[in-house]
């Protein structure tokens, strides 16, 4: 599959493409936002211009745009279209989507019913040792006349050598040879002869684009003047670094000071930044090239140990070995989803409340006794059989369960907001609700409350098998997006089990098998030290 990636183009005025140009209707949150801000947040991946449009779904788009460009120039995450993000969505950027969706139609099965878990193709390379060939040199009497062809090869080496300084990867030159794995060309203006046709816009504005793996495709844009080891130009050692990252399977990274952030910075020593590492070492592992060898050194003989005692086994209750299906946090308390085996055959859905102590064993509780309806007809049941995701979202005091596409809501009224159940269904608001099949993605795996900046309201996000996407409980519909989850943050993990936001805000919680993960709001991350196990930091007690 091959996705299209440019770098640094113009003004939020001019820079995009005639190609785009349609009614964009959409209601602005405010007088403040350009005419252009539909279009830019389409372009850019944060709407999705195949539906439609409603005010909800731009302050998403504005939010995620914000969160995803945090601290650029002291850019805050409001949803609004405050002064601040204004200034940034006109600054010379990199063309290429920030949230890099793909073809759902193309991907997903089509003799099915309802949403089906997919593959995203591939997003890295299937070998450690890549070749690259320069097939066409600048012509621009502007670069050639400071730069020769052999220059240019030192900067394409160069730029190629600081991936491979931090992963297992080697590059080797090829000369003038079309099957090289990664193959190089400056290019004029329209320079395919087929569509979809990437044009180049002349001096300005698009520098280079380049594609996704296995491609391998880069174009810089010849009526640019590139320059080497200055900044009276355009350093063409940086331009080409950021696209091989591109060319390596790395999208565009949150953190102002990475390499392969959006914005063009100039560098006299350009390094890779930690965030850069982490994304390609993700991707094909740490080097071991600069490993110090290990020496041999004397050792003194082992000093002899006493006896240790003999030790009772530790015993482990069986609680302990539970998978976690689902999981949401309310009033400092978790809860989390089970399914156990009641018989020959059967199954059925439990609830334990975890607090700051861990897993409390004796708050066992079937389904039944913790999502209840007040009415007396049968069906609709009150509770699903089997939870697939659940979120609860603070400033509507709703609790969501999700069963499939089908949605049971539960409304906690403001007197009992400390209470711990049970949870009454909003039966006269018709849940539960089938939700829109044709709008899913994937089937939902967890769910999770997101709050805006000033963490008095949230947005819920349904994550998916390799997808995330934005739900709008407004609407009850899918929202402004969809797109892979190594795209929503860096080191998130796949085929997540459970979600919850802490009680502090700042983190949320996902459970995968025996681990789980601390993911940074804030920063869109999952960090080493974040990875935690489930027995001994989560449930701990006697499963520690």
């Amino acid at each position: 599959m091959d996705v299209i990636v440019y770098i640094y183009v113009g003004l939020l005025a001019g820079f995009l493409p005639s190609a785009l140009s349609k009614n964009y209707d959409c209601e602005l949150p405010s007088k403040n936002c350009p005419a252009k801000t539909q279009e830019y947040l389409e372009f850019y991946g944060y709407l999705d211009p195949e539906k439609p449009c409603i005010r909800e779904d731009i302050v998403a788009a504005l939010t995620k745009f914000q969160e995803l460009n945090i601290d650029f120039m002291g850019l805050n995450v409001t949803g609004e279209c405050d002064n601040i993000t204004v200034l940034v969505m006109n600054q010379p950027r990199c063309g290429c989507e920030d949230i890099v969706k793909f073809d759902m139609k193309k991907m997903m099965p089509q003799n099915f019913i309802g949403p089906q878990e997919f593959r995203l193709g591939n997003t890295k390379w299937r070998k450690k040792e890549l070749t690259w060939s320069v097939l066409k040199y600048p012509r621009n009497p502007q670069t050639t006349s400071k730069m020769s062809n052999s220059d240019v090869d030192d900067a394409m080496r160069r730029a190629l050598d600081i991936w491979a300084k931090v992963t297992t990867l080697s590059f080797r030159q090829l000369t003038n040879d079309r099957n090289a794995d990664i193959t190089i060309k400056f290019e004029v203006r329209r320079h395919t002869s087929t569509g979809p046709y990437y044009d180049f816009d002349g001096p300005g504005n698009v520098l280079a684009h380049a594609f996704f793996p296995e491609s391998g495709i880069v174009h810089f844009d010849d009526d640019e003047h590139f320059v080497l080891n200055n900044n009276e130009g355009t350093e063409l050692f940086i331009v080409a670094a950021h696209e091989f990252g591109h060319t390596l399977g790395i999208s565009h990274s949150n953190i102002k000071d990475a390499l392969m952030a959006p914005y063009y910075r100039y560098s006299k020593s350009l390094q890779l930044h930690t965030d850069d590492i982490g994304a390609v070492q993700t991707l094909y592992g740490p080097s071991d090239k600069n490993r110090p060898a290990t020496t041999s050194r004397p050792t003194n003989p082992p000093t002899p140990r006493p006896t240790p005692k003999p030790t009772v086994p530790h015993t482990v209750p069986a609680y302990c070995n539970m998978q976690i299906k689902a999981s949401f946090s309310i009033n400092q308390n978790t809860y989390v989803f089970t399914r156990e085996n009641v018989g020959y055959m059967r199954t059925k859905t439990f609830v334990y409340k975890v607090t700051r102590d861990g897993l409390q064993p004796t708050s066992r509780k079937p389904i039944e006794d913790m999502f209840i309806k007040t009415g007396s007809r049968r069906y609709p049941r009150a509770h699903p059989y089997r939870v697939d995701a659940a979120a609860y979202i603070p400033h509507k005091r709703y609790i969501f369960l999700f069963s499939g596409t089908r949605a049971y809501r539960y409304s906690i009224r403001r007197e009992d907001y400390r209470s711990e159940g049970p949870f009454v269904l909003d039966e006269r608001q018709g849940f539960p609700k089938w939700m829109d099949v044709t709008e899913f993605p994937e089937r939902p795996r967890a769910a999770v409350a997101m709050p805006y900046s000033n963490y008095n309201s949230y947005y819920m996000l349904i994550f998916g098998t390799t997808m995330v996407w934005d739900w709008n409980f407004y609407s009850e519909r899918v929202g402004a997006w969809a797109y892979p989850i190594d795209v929503f943050g860096r080191n998130m993990p796949q085929r997540v089990d459970g979600a919850y936001l802490e009680n502090d805000k700042r983190n949320v919680i996902f459970f995968k098998n025996h681990k789980f993960y601390k993911f940074e709001v804030r920063r869109r991350r999952v960090v080493d030290t974040n990875v935690m196990d489930v027995k001994r930091d989560f449930f701990k007690g006697r499963c520690a």
